[in-house]
């Protein structure tokens, strides 16, 4: 697994970081979409399935995700254990991205998989 160095809490490249929750918020803002409603994707990569069940075990427990899903594909490499998860359908505000990107780089950090992606996604049902 990669580790992330200290300072890219606020690199704009890094996903979860502070930078990367502002970007998330901007794009909110500049769709006009504060007062709407939506859902936050995100997936980890993991390299057993073990530590992907651990994972998602704990996104279970500690927040309120509508669904957490491990997955697994041969096409994908060595690291073809996938979490996936989908926050609650809410209305989003920077503190409320900031909260969620930290939690989420710090289950990372804890579980020492990837964090591979996190976005907004206003129509998931």
């Amino acid at each position: 697994m990669r580790r992330s160095p200290d300072n890219e809490y606020h690199d704009p490249r890094s996903l979860g970081s502070l930078s990367g929750a502002l970007r998330l918020w901007q794009t909110v803002r500049a769709g006009r979409q504060e007062a709407n409603p939506q859902h936050v994707t995100f997936t980890f990569s993991c390299p057993t399935e073990s530590r992907a069940d651990r994972v998602a075990g704990y996104l279970r427990r500690r927040r309120a995700c509508v669904t957490t899903r491990v997955s697994h594909s041969e096409t994908v490499g060595p690291e073809a254990w996938r979490v996936e998860g989908l926050t609650h359908h809410q209305i989003q505000s920077l503190p409320n991205l900031e909260h969620l990107s930290t939690w989420l780089r710090t289950a990372a950090t804890s579980y020492r998989v990837d964090l591979v992606s996190l976005t907004l996604d206003p129509a998931a049902a």
